[in-house]
C-alpha cells in the first residue's frame, strides 16, 4: 500500500514541476497573447506603464503560433483578437506614450506600427499618448488592448441628395477675416488625418466638402454635419451670395463672374480666381448642385416667364455705362452690354435671369380697358365725379382703351415704369381733369346730351397725351351719368312737350292738307261742267257777234238819221237780250253769273283765295258764295243783271 501512495505522490509532484518549468505557449488564430516579463530586463522608466524589453506588462504581442517561454520568466494572457465590423471604424486612444505637445490636441501619426498591431514600434518610433489621428478601418486586428483603447463608431456616410460640411477640430489658425480653412491635398476626403496636418490644413470650417458616398473619418478630428443638396427644378433659378472672397467695388452690386468654380461646387476655385464676396451675377441653372453651404447661400425662386400676349422690356443693372449726350442726358433706351433699359424685348418664353442684374417688366400687348366705374369692382377706380355749371355733382362712368405694340414697349418702360405707372399717373389724373373741366363750362342737361362730344373730346386729348409714352388709345367710352332724377324729370317732361307740339303741328298739316285734297277733288269733279258751259258761252257770243255784225251793216246801210240811230240802238238791245235770253236757257242765270264770275278770274280782277274760310261739307260753290259774300262777286254780278234788265226794258220801248 505504501508504495502506491508513493507512486502517487511522485507522479503529482512531477506534473507540478513540469507545468512550472513548461516553456511552450500556443496562441490561436483567433487570439492574441499577452506578455508580462516578470524577473529579466531593467526597471521601466518614470512614466512609462508597458514595458518595450524592461520588466512589467511587454508592448508586443504574441502573434498566432507555438512559443517557447520560460514559465518563471514569463507570463501570457490570451485574449480574443479584436474585429471592427462593417459600417464602423475603431478610435484609438494610446495609454501609453510620448506626452502631447503645447496645445496639441491629437498624437502624430507613427510608422510602421501595422495599424497599431506593434506597440513596441509604436513605442520606439515616437508615439505619443492620447487620442491618435489614426484609426482602424473595418477588419481583424492583434491589438494590445492594454496599451490601446479602442471605441467604435460609425462610418461617415453621405446619403443621396446630401453633402458633407467638414469643420476640423485642429490644425494651423484661419488667417484674420478667413472663415474658411483652405484646400490642402492628399488628405483622401479628410480621411489621412496626418496628410492634412502636414500639408498646413487650417483649424475650423473647411472649404472642401463630402459628396455623396462613405469615409473612414476620424469624427474626433473632423466633425461632419449633413446638409441639403441644392435641388433647381425646371422653371427656377437659383441665386448666389458668396460669404467670402474679395469686396465688391463702389459701383457694383453684385460679384463678377470668375471661370472655374463649376457652377459654385468648387469652393477653392472660385476664391483662388478672384470670387468676391456678396450677390453674385452668375446664377444656377435647373439642376443639382453640392455646394458648401457655408460659403455660398442659396436662393431658389422662380424663373423670368413672358405669357402669351406679352413681351418682356429687360432693364439692365450691370454693363457699361451708356455714353452721356451733348444735352447731358443718357439715352433712353441702350443696346445690350450697356446699362438701362434695352431696345430689344423679350419674346414669350422662359428665361433664366438673374433679377437683381437684369430686371424684366412683362408689358401686355393685347387691349386694355381701365374702368372707372362704381360697380366694376376688378379695378380700384371709381367713377369720375364733376361739377356742372349750375351746380349739380354728378358721377361719370368712363372706360379707357389702351394697347402697347411691341415695338414701342421698352419707351413704356423707359419714361414711365410700368402700364400700371401710366394709370396712377398720366391717364387717372388727365381723364379726371378732362371731364373736370368740360362739365364746368355747361349744365348739368347740356353734358348730358353732348356726351358723344364730350367722349370725343376726351379721346383726342387722351390720343396725344399717351402717345408721347408710347401708348396708343384705343377708344374712349363714357357709360352711364348720374344726372340728378330731379332734373332728368324736368328733361323728360322737357322732350315730351316738344313731342306733343310736333305731333300737333303734324296733325295740322295733315288736315290742311286733307281740306285742300277735297277741294281739288271737287274742282275737278266741276271741271268737266265748267268746259261745257264755256263752249256754250263761246257759241253764243259767237252769234250775238254775228246778230251784231249783221245789224251793224243794216244800219250803216239806212239812211243817216234819228232812225238809224234808234234802230242801231234797238237791234244793239235786241241782241244782248238775245244773247242774254239765249245763254241763260243755256246754262241757266247761275251758270251765266259764274261764266261771268271766271272771266274776271281770268282777268286777274277778282281773288279766287277766299279771306273768309267757311269748313264744311258744301259743294265747292261753299267758297265762291264765301267770296260773293265778301263782295268781290256780288257787285260785278249786279252790274251784269242791271245790263241785262237795261237791255231788256230797251228792247221794251223800241
Amino acid at each position: 500500500m505504501e508504495p502506491v501512495i508513493g507512486v502517487i505522490v511522485l507522479v503529482v509532484l512531477g506534473l507540478v514541476v513540469l507545468s512550472i518549468i513548461n516553456p511552450f505557449y500556443l496562441i490561436r488564430e483567433s487570439e492574441v497573447g499577452l506578455l508580462e516579463k516578470k524577473i529579466i530586463g531593467g526597471q521601466l522608466p518614470a512614466g512609462r506603464v508597458l514595458a518595450t524589453g524592461q520588466q512589467g506588462l511587454q508592448a508586443r504581442t504574441l502573434t498566432p503560433g507555438l512559443h517557447f517561454l520560460p514559465a518563471p520568466f514569463y507570463r501570457v494572457t490570451r485574449f480574443q483578437i479584436i474585429e471592427v465590423p462593417q459600417g464602423q471604424i475603431a478610435l484609438v486612444t494610446a495609454i501609453d506614450g510620448a506626452p502631447l505637445r503645447t496645445g496639441q490636441m491629437f498624437a502624430d501619426s507613427v510608422p510602421d506600427h501595422f495599424n497599431f498591431q506593434d506597440g513596441e514600434a509604436f513605442l520606439r518610433n515616437g508615439g505619443q499618448k492620447g487620442p491618435q489621428v489614426d484609426l482602424l478601418t473595418p477588419g481583424r486586428y492583434r491589438i494590445n488592448t492594454r496599451l490601446f483603447d479602442l471605441q467604435l463608431a460609425p462610418v461617415v456616410s453621405i446619403p443621396q441628395g446630401k453633402v458633407g460640411m467638414v469643420t476640423a477640430a485642429d490644425g494651423a489658425p484661419l488667417a484674420t477675416g478667413q472663415i474658411l480653412g483652405k484646400r490642402v491635398h492628399g488628405h483622401k476626403n479628410f480621411q489621412d488625418c496626418q496628410a492634412f496636418y502636414r500639408a498646413g490644413g487650417q483649424k475650423g470650417p473647411q472649404v472642401d466638402i463630402l459628396t455623396p458616398g462613405q469615409y473612414y473619418i476620424n469624427p474626433r478630428v473632423f466633425q461632419i454635419v449633413l446638409a441639403d443638396a441644392i435641388r433647381v427644378s425646371i422653371g427656377e433659378i437659383g441665386l448666389i451670395e458668396a460669404y467670402d472672397g474679395g469686396y465688391l467695388r463702389d459701383e457694383q452690386i453684385l460679384g463678377d463672374s470668375v471661370p472655374g468654380h463649376n457652377d459654385f461646387q468648387d469652393g477653392q476655385a472660385f476664391l483662388d480666381n478672384g470670387g468676391q464676396r456678396g450677390p453674385q451675377l452668375d446664377i444656377l441653372k435647373p439642376g443639382g448642385y453640392y455646394i458648401n453651404t457655408m460659403l455660398f447661400g442659396v436662393t431658389v425662386q422662380d424663373a423670368t416667364v413672358i405669357n402669351i400676349g406679352e413681351v418682356g422690356v429687360m432693364r439692365s443693372n450691370v454693363g457699361i455705362l451708356p455714353p452721356v449726350g451733348e444735352d447731358g442726358r443718357t439715352p433712353d433706351l441702350v443696346d445690350e452690354g450697356y446699362r438701362g433699359v434695352l431696345k430689344t424685348v423679350l419674346e414669350p418664353n422662359t428665361y433664366y435671369l438673374n433679377p437683381t442684374a437684369h430686371v424684366v417688366f412683362p408689358i401686355s400687348t393685347l387691349n386694355l380697358t381701365i374702368d372707372w366705374s362704381t360697380t366694376n369692382r376688378e379695378t380700384p377706380l371709381d367713377s369720375i365725379t364733376v361739377k356742372s355749371r349750375d351746380g349739380f355733382s354728378f358721377p361719370v362712368d368712363v372706360k379707357v382703351v389702351i394697347r402697347v405694340p411691341k415695338e414701342k414697349a421698352p419707351m413704356v418702360v423707359s419714361k414711365i415704369g410700368s402700364i400700371q405707372n401710366a394709370i396712377d399717373r398720366v391717364i387717372h389724373p388727365a381723364i379726371g381733369a378732362t371731364f373736370r373741366n368740360n362739365a364746368e363750362k355747361c349744365d348739368a342737361l347740356d353734358f348730358l346730351n353732348n356726351r358723344s362730344q364730350q367722349q370725343a373730346n376726351a379721346k383726342e386729348i387722351t390720343i396725344t397725351m399717351l402717345r408721347e409714352y408710347g401708348i396708343e388709345t384705343v377708344d374712349v367710352l363714357v357709360g352711364d351719368v348720374g344726372i340728378p332724377e330731379t332734373l332728368l324729370k324736368t328733361q323728360t317732361d322737357r322732350f315730351l312737350a316738344k313731342e306733343r307740339e310736333k305731333t300737333y303741328k303734324e296733325q295740322k298739316i295733315a288736315e290742311d292738307t286733307r281740306r285742300d285734297l277735297d277741294a281739288a277733288t271737287a274742282q275737278a269733279d266741276q271741271q268737266k261742267n265748267i268746259v261745257a258751259a264755256q263752249a256754250a258761252v263761246d257759241i253764243a257770243k259767237a252769234k250775238a257777234q254775228s246778230v251784231v255784225v249783221t245789224a251793224e251793216a243794216e244800219a250803216k246801210a239806212t239812211v243817216v238819221g234819228a232812225e238809224a240811230e234808234a234802230t242801231q240802238i234797238k237791234l244793239r238791245a235786241e241782241a244782248n237780250k238775245i244773247a242774254f235770253e239765249m245763254l241763260t236757257e243755256q246754262v241757266g242765270r247761275e251758270g251765266v253769273m259764274m261764266l261771268e264770275t271766271l272771266k274776271l278770274v281770268k282777268e286777274g280782277q277778282i281773288k279766287i283765295t277766299p279771306d273768309v274760310f267757311i269748313n264744311g261739307e258744301g259743294s265747292p260753290l261753299s267758297a265762291l258764295a264765301a267770296t260773293m259774300l265778301n263782295g268781290q262777286i256780288l257787285k260785278p254780278m249786279l252790274q251784269l243783271s242791271e245790263k241785262a234788265g237795261e237791255g231788256s226794258k230797251t228792247s221794251s220801248q223800241g
